[in-house]
């Protein structure tokens, strides 16, 4: 069933607790959560169109994670994989939680999984969930707090992050690099994740990793503003005039529409030959 949303919201079946996401809100203090499974990776149903991590944003932007595992609690016998850690850690950061406390016990490694007793949601040593803690940590090392990072997957695990081609942009997947494709001297396109709540006031500029960024003659970003309308952010600019930094390239955020909240935004640029883009990674560089 889904899970409740608000103080009035019908008693559901499910471990919530017994309360409501509004009614676990201290009146003095800030929301933590417990999850585990499913609700570690953003996958419940809701009684409302946005997601669990959405609705903890909304309510409280400085929520934080109180205990966290990946593994199921259904299903104490299997170990969740890298796939489903990555994706854990990368919305729980994107969404804006303070922090991160693992749920671990010593004597529940991750190397006695295929032993009698063993239980995975007390498991941290020598599983997945720790590898992708370890390489998170990395990725994230400096990055000013509620910056934001998409990273299209992390060791051998490759993923679009949901960030989507558009018109007639072709994109293939490989770790750590999203490759787009598109007709030389037309453009190409690439629309983040719904409900990514962002707004530019917030943020000092958006930082794009391109392996070789002349590949690319010029490039601009557009915001979708709740009534669905698109409206220019970063003006199209030519790769000359872009200042560089070991990250990737600055996009500046400045206009009328600093204190606008967009759920959505996307690339445009223009290929420079028949090469296509390789993209590495997104940031939105927080004041």
């Amino acid at each position: 069933m889904p899970f409740p949303i608000h103080l009035n919201s019908p008693v559901r079946n499910s471990d919530m607790g017994g309360m409501s996401v509004d009614g676990a809100m201290p009146s003095n203090g800030h929301l933590g959560a417990i999850l585990y499974g499913p609700s570690a990776v953003n996958q419940i149903r809701m009684e409302e169109s946005r997601s669990l991590f959405s609705e903890f944003r909304k309510l409280d932007p400085d929520w934080a994670v109180v205990e966290h595992n990946t593994a199921d609690l259904r299903n104490p016998k299997r170990l969740a994989n890298f796939a489903e850690a990555y994706r854990s850690l990368r919305d729980i950061h994107n969404y804006g939680a303070r922090f991160i406390s693992p749920m671990a016990w010593n004597g529940s490694r991750g190397i006695f999984s295929s032993q009698a007793g063993f239980v995975s949601y007390t498991a941290l040593r020598d599983s997945p969930l720790e590898e992708a803690i370890k390489t998170f940590m990395i990725s994230h090392a400096n990055l000013p707090r509620r910056s934001r990072l998409w990273t299209f997957g992390a060791g051998e695990h490759a993923d679009g992050d949901s960030w989507l081609p558009s018109g007639s942009t072709q994109g293939q997947l490989a770790p750590g690099k999203f490759t787009l494709s598109t007709v030389r001297g037309a453009q190409g396109s690439l629309e983040s994740p719904d409900d990514i709540a962002f707004q530019p006031a917030s943020y000092q500029a958006i930082v794009i990793k391109i392996t070789e960024p002349e590949t690319v003659t010029e490039i601009g970003v557009e915001g979708q503003t709740s009534n669905g309308a698109w409206v220019t952010l970063v003006a199209t600019t030519e790769l000359s005039r872009l200042q560089r930094v070991s990250a990737g390239l600055m996009l500046p955020l400045a206009g009328q529409y600093a204190d606008t909240e967009f759920k959505r935004i996307r690339f445009n640029w223009k290929a420079a030959g028949g090469k296509p883009m390789i993209l590495e990674r997104i940031a939105f560089y927080a004041k």
